[in-house]
């Protein structure tokens, strides 16, 4: 991969390939660096022409090209952003704090952390405070580094886990053991899931639940067994 210069069709290829995939894809890490290159040697190509006053056909041709390695660029930023959103959004709501984010850039993986910090505060802000019937209070002068420490006070709880909230966790949620192990896999709206153990448990959306046990890869945990495992995860707390 880092001996492949970039041209249109790896541009297009890799454009293709995040397209039809659910999943972020992998990009070398000198992606940006070669893309520069790429676009400054057109560029180079296009000025060149231009000064030695070749044909219009050749300037044309060349500027065509120019637009739509851009539009090209523009499509492959906004599907790998809105991956990148849907993923941050997953994470807040469900409170999925193993996210695969291997696939991202350096520079991507900042902005799904920033965007992950601003959405989990502005949902405590609004949503947890309206269902302890408070008036929300957010603060928009808040600085980055003010919102981070506000953040850091709850990574991955709301203030306060109303019961209804609890109810509503267990209807959408299904508790299972793994008979196999399973790798890492992507669900309906590119959430990462995996990769579990045998005989590890996990609560996952019952629709994704059911799909593992109806291909006995996983079995479900009964309520008495969540019960006996919860105890038994106090008494480990208690021990710690």
């Amino acid at each position: 991969m880092d001996d492949i210069k970039i041209t249109y069709e790896v541009l297009f290829d890799i454009f293709r390939r995040e397209k039809n995939r659910e999943e972020l894809q992998k990009l070398d890490n000198t992606f940006y660096n070669d893309i520069i290159t790429y676009l400054r040697e057109k560029d180079a190509i296009l000025n060149d022409k231009i000064s030695k006053n070749e044909s219009k056909e050749e300037v044309k041709k060349l500027t065509i090209q120019l637009e739509n390695i851009h539009k090209l660029l523009r499509e492959l930023y906004d599907r790998r952003e809105r991956k990148i959103i849907v993923m941050a959004l997953n994470k807040v709501r469900i409170q999925h704090n193993i996210m695969n984010t291997s696939a991202m850039l350096v520079e991507e993986k900042f902005f799904f952390d920033k965007i992950t910090e601003d959405m989990r505060y502005f949902r405590t802000e609004i949503l947890e405070k309206l269902i302890q019937q408070q008036k929300p209070t957010v603060n928009h002068k808040l600085s980055h580094q003010e919102v981070q420490e506000k953040v850091q006070q709850s990574p991955s709880q709301p203030l306060s886990q109303p019961v209804f909230q609890q109810v509503q966790s267990e209807k959408t949620l299904k508790t299972i053991r793994f008979i196999t192990a399973v790798p890492k896999f992507v669900g309906e709206e590119m959430e990462i899931y995996g990769p579990f153990q045998e005989n590890e448990t996990a609560a996952l959306p019952i629709k994704i639940a059911d799909i593992l046990i109806k291909k006995s890869r996983a079995e479900e945990v009964q309520d008495s067994e969540k019960q006996h495992q919860g105890v038994v995860d106090e008494d480990q707390q208690l021990v710690s």
